[in-house]
């Protein structure tokens, strides 16, 4: 008998644990994977990397948390879809921004399709680029590289070390994969370029000086 209550007690145990536990196998991991490569390389990748395919019932805040190396810049920054495609043939748009600060992770908020850019007016965002396809039945891997005025705003969101990009679908966008990718230099000391500068004058002006005595 003594046996059988131990046993019963231990199984109400074991329920118990499963019961409070089951919520955190149902909930999806969020964020962003980070990866450091050679030559100041650094590449973001969403979790889950595909954000759900990119449903035209949301819109996508991705908010990334990074500290710049001092003494350093961001000079390149693009942003890749692999095999992205329209989910049906028509005109559609998918709208992108940069966000000056945004919640670590990924998060949504339900949006009409009919809206247009649904970071269009909110504080602190400056659309990327719009990217249309009209064919469902063709995949391709679609890469925007920032301008310059772009890489500066977004040098100037990781002034504290976190920014964010916005997703706006007016369709439903399959992918296989989102990716964001930068390289940073070290910003130039400015007596150093005015060394260089002023060294540069220096040889010319020695280099002239031969030339005129030969």
């Amino acid at each position: 008998m003594n046996a059988y209550r131990r046993f019963m007690t231990m199984a109400i145990l074991m329920g118990s644990v499963l019961i409070m536990s089951g919520p955190a196998f149902a909930t999806s991991a969020t964020g962003t994977e980070v990866t450091f490569f050679g030559n100041n390389q650094v590449q973001f990748v969403p979790i889950p990397a595909d954000l759900g395919d990119l449903s035209h019932s949301y819109a996508y805040t991705w908010g990334i948390d990074f500290e710049l190396p001092q003494g350093q810049y961001v000079d390149f920054a693009s942003i890749t879809f692999t095999d992205i495609r329209n989910w049906q043939n028509e005109p559609n748009t998918l709208f992108v921004n940069l966000l000056d600060s945004a919640a670590y992770g990924v998060s949504t908020v339900v949006d009409s399709p009919a809206a247009g850019n649904f970071f269009g007016s909110a504080a602190g965002a400056q659309e990327l680029f719009q990217y249309s396809d009209a064919d469902a039945s063709t995949f391709e891997t679609f890469t925007y590289t920032f301008n310059a005025g772009q890489l500066a705003a977004l040098n100037s969101a990781l002034a504290d070390a976190n920014f964010g990009i916005g997703f706006d679908p007016d369709c439903h966008y399959y992918n296989n994969g989102i990716k964001m990718d930068i390289t940073t230099k070290v910003v130039p000391e400015p007596i150093s370029c005015l060394l260089f500068v002023v060294g540069s004058g220096v040889f010319g002006a020695a280099a002239a000086r031969r030339r005129r005595a030969a």
